[in-house]
């Protein structure tokens, strides 16, 4: 049954394929299309360093997904696009919502390890043991993602053990723009979008509009969603800027009510001082509401930040920057908690020659009952026209949640789980080789990149040997474990489209990860995926067929059982025309196969329900 699904996969990305070459050479440029997106900006990066920079002179690798690529893809979540990065699975996360629920791992790691931030700043979801929840942020907000893969701590601290995704939200655009989206498809699902934004002189806003309802697969998992956001940008004084957001989301689900609100204010003083000095603070509130009266999750956080960097004569940049958070966590089996964390980090980007850079960072993160916490980060950078060249070596940390400490007697269904207030930190040795070569005389690039995570006290679930009432057992949370994840991965791109239209993607990655206590797998891997993608954009027409193939797939589970999952094969298709400048219709078929299979987390979890079909209308107007 595998050896069909795979031929099956296979032969409709072969077939697109042949479709576009023979279409493409036939055809006619019959419209305009879209002159100019009148709110695109020249491409920056600012993750890796919390500087904004060109990706040419970026020093750690970072991986970009912009606007123009969810449009092409038909994308209808943050977790959908991020399937298709290199090194990224995605999960359903816990159980419970899985129909509406994806969190992103990176390189064999779970979800907990990877930091998910909003324009630079932390965001919170229904757990914090388990990932954030991907699915309330809606695509009508985003301007672009940014993926460091590897650890971010020397910048941003603890749960960047793994990797950080940093979502960039629209910035507001130069003409009055008017943005409206409704889509209609499988499991009665009706989604609207509406965009608004416009800047004059020095002061410019955002605003986002999203709902989204939906019948769901099978029973139990319908749902409606909505959510508001509202970006304002300014100047009231030469080299000062400002902005503030705030989001607002609410979930109605089968069984609870969520809802979650995030203020966010920047200011940003240059030209005054010999440098930039930043200064951000956030605030984030997330509840959950379980309509059986059982439970409450409320998880809410306070974080500020202030970075001054500037140049140090000719040959280096400096950044130091101090943060403080303060977090809040309560749900079944863990009572009122908080805690405050302070950091300060201090980084330096070393031009040793004009295309060899180095990169120096460290950062101390004090946790009131954990202590002080050293993280290094060095990275060089050879950048060339024709290649680049990247080397990282990093220290990860993820200190214990607040959950981790102080749950007690949760009922997981088939155990009752504690915390450990005496649980040390996680940490890991992280080591990456990447290169990139671009092909002359052509918008080709070839790449490769292998890697290793070496982890100690890696914190895991073990039976006390206690039984509750009902007969189940009593797990704790110990530092047991030590581990690694390794692999490599080879690729190639376009990076601009071809004379045609065509662009692509094609990638292969291997995973090993181990815990090196037992020699079993480590959580969820699979161990090899391949990842492929073409795009055809001419005249007022476009197209993409997305695929990706995950093979030899094991977890561990709770009672240290290695178990197999299914191979899955995926098929994404997007089709759209451009029916007038202000007017464009897409089809899209996510999961053209049909295929429904499972991931694990906290357990298996449905990530996948079938092959869902949807009609977009899209009008723009200025």
């Amino acid at each position: 049954m595998c050896r069909g699904r795979g031929q099956g996969f296979w032969t409709a990305f072969l077939a697109y394929t042949l479709i576009l070459c023979i279409g493409t050479a036939r055809a006619q440029d019959t419209g305009s299309g879209t002159d100019e997106d009148e709110y695109r900006v020249q491409p920056v990066v600012v993750t890796g360093t919390r500087v904004e920079r060109s990706p040419d002179e970026e020093v750690i690798a970072t991986y970009r997904i912009e606007r123009e690529e969810m449009e092409f893809a038909g994308t209808r979540s943050v977790g959908d696009m991020l399937r298709w990065v290199p090194g990224i699975d995605i999960s359903g996360g816990a159980t419970f919502g899985a129909s509406k629920r994806s969190t992103a791992l990176l390189y064999g790691l779970p979800a907990q390890y990877s930091l998910i931030l909003i324009d630079g700043q932390r965001t919170k979801s229904d757990h914090i043991h388990t990932g954030v929840n991907l699915e309330i942020l809606p695509l009508s907000m985003i301007e672009r993602i940014e993926v460091i893969r590897g650890p971010g701590t020397a910048l941003y601290g603890s749960d960047a053990l793994g990797g950080i995704v940093n979502i960039i939200t629209k910035s507001a655009p130069k003409e009055p723009t008017l943005d409206v989206m409704a889509t209609y498809g499988s499991e009665e699902t009706l989604e609207l979008n509406a965009f608004h934004g416009m800047s004059w002189e020095r002061f410019g806003y955002v605003i986002v509009l999203n709902d989204e309802t939906s019948d769901g697969p099978g029973t139990g998992n319908q749902y409606d969603k909505s959510s508001v956001f509202l970006k304002l940008y300014g100047e009231p004084a030469e080299g000062l800027t400002t902005r503030a957001s705030v989001r607002y989301y609410e979930g109605d689900y089968a069984t609870s009510t969520d809802d979650l609100a995030q203020y966010q204010v920047e200011a940003v003083l240059k030209e005054i001082l010999p440098g930039r000095l930043k200064g951000s603070m956030a605030y984030t509130d997330y509840n959950r509401i379980f309509r059986s009266g059982s439970a409450i999750t409320d998880n809410d956080m306070i974080e500020s930040v202030l970075q001054y960097d500037r140049h140090l004569g000719e040959r280096h940049y400096l950044v130091v920057g101090g943060e403080w958070r303060h977090e809040r966590f309560e749900r079944l089996g863990v009572l009122k908690k908080k805690e405050d964390i302070g950091s300060m980090y201090l980084q330096d980007e070393i031009r040793i020659l004009d295309p060899l850079h180095l990169l120096l960072g460290l950062r101390m993160d004090h946790q009131e009952e954990i202590g002080a916490e050293i993280s290094p980060r060095g990275a060089l950078h050879l950048g060339q026209d024709l290649y680049d060249v990247r080397l990282s070596v990093a220290q990860g940390l993820r200190c214990p949640s607040l959950q981790d400490r102080y749950e007690y007697r949760f009922d997981h269904g088939t155990f009752w789980r504690d915390g450990n207030p005496d649980l040390d930190s996680e940490r890991s040795l992280h080591y990456s080789l990447e290169g990139e070569l671009r092909i002359p005389e052509t918008p080709v690039a070839v790449r490769a990149m292998a890697f290793r995570n070496d982890l100690d006290d890696v914190i895991a679930l073990r039976d006390t040997g206690i039984l509750e009432s009902d007969g189940d057992p009593v797990l704790t949370r110990v530092n047991l474990t030590k581990a690694h994840t390794q692999g490599f991965e080879v690729g190639m791109h376009t990076y601009e489209p071809t004379e045609c239209g065509l662009g692509g993607r094609l990638s292969y990655g291997f995973l090993d990860a181990e815990d090196e206590t037992t020699g079993q797998r480590l959580a969820y891997d699979p161990k090899h995926t391949f990842k492929a993608g073409i795009f055809f954009n001419r005249g007022r027409f476009s197209s993409s067929l997305m695929g990706e193939a995950a093979l030899d797939r094991k977890y561990r589970d709770k009672n240290d059982r290695v178990r197999g999952l299914d191979d899955y094969y995926v098929l994404d298709l997007n089709v759209a025309y451009e029916i007038s400048e202000w007017l464009k219709v897409s089809l899209s078929v996510k999961n053209l196969l049909d295929e429904e299979f499972e991931t694990y987390e906290e357990g298996t979890a449905a990530s996948s329900y079938g092959r869902f079909v949807a009609v977009s209308l899209n009008g723009r107007f200025k």
